[in-house]
């Protein structure tokens, strides 16, 4: 019974972690603006990935093989000194200040690869052994759990200084993110929020993992059937990756470039709409749209690029993209000439 059910775990964790691998690479492919999130973001699960397969696949093959051994060693060593890099690099490039970031992501980077390559001289001379490995994974503990509890107090801020200027809302943390389209979070925001607290839940855990249970029961009792909480962990951060691109259709929405040629039809009906605001706001009133959905709305159909409207209302790209998304929802449009298709037909 108990080798059944490690074959179903085993087989979930391993279809699912691959699953979500393959969406991000394709996300990552399909990106034309904000390709470096994208990115950063692959190279995280990526490195996840690399410590799981690493970490867990040679004692499920039973290989009794020293270069083998060393071979997934290696590879789970690689994913956590690319994790190290990775994980912060993923969570500041979505700072709106990210500029100053640059010098201490470079310093990190640094870290990660010298920390890798002093593994595998250890390796190579034979003289690898527990300080080290145990040396590596606080390291890698630490970036996870400082990354998202500074992830987690920006969002708290952010939160505050929002009520504050929308007391009439009646908002609360739990609703939040429900109403993304008042907040202006955007699909990173709230994908970060979730996980950097599954993280915090799990990061205890993965002590168990590193010292198979610390012989406390029940921990070491799963330890010693082969069940490990990273890849539990990664299986949950996968669901709430994928259920997040589902809830917020991103695929379908995020990055569908539009036919510019096809826009020159409405060129004079949108030149006497940019020309009369009063006349396009009160085109808008059906959709109940916000304030800041109306701003990107009237910087869009001037012909602004995402960029544009980003620096001129002090937004980041990924949140203008959110709005955006929000708005084609509430005026059940698929792509931009469809938008200005229902604003003209508006009496």
């Amino acid at each position: 019974m108990i080798s059944f059910i490690k074959i179903i775990y085993w087989f979930l964790c391993y279809t699912i972690t691959f699953t979500t691998v393959l969406v991000s690479a394709f996300k990552t492919l399909i990106t034309i603006e904000n390709k470096d999130i994208e990115s950063a973001h692959f190279l995280m699960i990526f490195s996840f990935f690399l410590l799981m397969f690493g970490s867990t696949i040679y004692s499920l093959l039973n290989i009794e093989n020293k270069i083998l051994e060393t071979i997934f060693n290696i590879f789970s060593m690689a994913g956590v000194c690319l994790g190290i890099f990775a994980i912060p690099n993923f969570a500041l490039i979505l700072s709106e200040d990210k500029s100053k970031f640059k010098n201490f992501l470079k310093f990190i980077l640094f870290i990660s690869l010298l920390l890798f390559l002093l593994i595998i001289f250890f390796y190579i001379i034979d003289k690898f052994n527990s300080l080290i490995f145990i040396s590596v994974y606080f390291i890698y503990f630490f970036i996870i759990a400082f990354t998202c509890l500074r992830g987690l107090l920006i969002f708290r801020i952010r939160f505050l200084k929002y009520k504050h200027k929308n007391e009439s809302n009646n908002l609360t943390e739990n609703n939040i993110s429900s109403k993304n389209n008042f907040t202006g979070l955007n699909f990173w925001e709230i994908y970060i929020k979730k996980i950097a607290k599954l993280s915090l839940i799990f990061l205890p855990l993965f002590f168990f993992d590193l010292f198979s249970g610390f012989n406390i029961f029940p921990f070491n009792f799963i330890s010693k059937i082969g069940i490990r909480f990273f890849p539990i962990f990664f299986v949950l951060w996968s669901i709430i990756y994928i259920l997040e691109i589902i809830k917020l259709n991103k695929i379908s929405s995020f990055n569908k470039p539009f036919n510019k040629y096809s826009l020159n039809n409405y060129s004079m009906k949108i030149d006497e709409l940019n020309n009369k605001n009063e006349k396009l706001l009160s085109k808008l009133k059906s959709f109940n749209l916000t304030e800041r959905e109306k701003e990107i709305l009237i910087l869009l159909i001037k012909g602004k690029s995402y960029k544009e409207i980003s620096n001129e209302l002090s937004i980041s790209i990924a949140t203008v993209k959110t709005h955006i998304t929000n708005i084609y929802k509430k005026t059940d449009s698929k792509h931009k000439v469809d938008l200005i298709n229902k604003i003209l037909s508006q009496p």
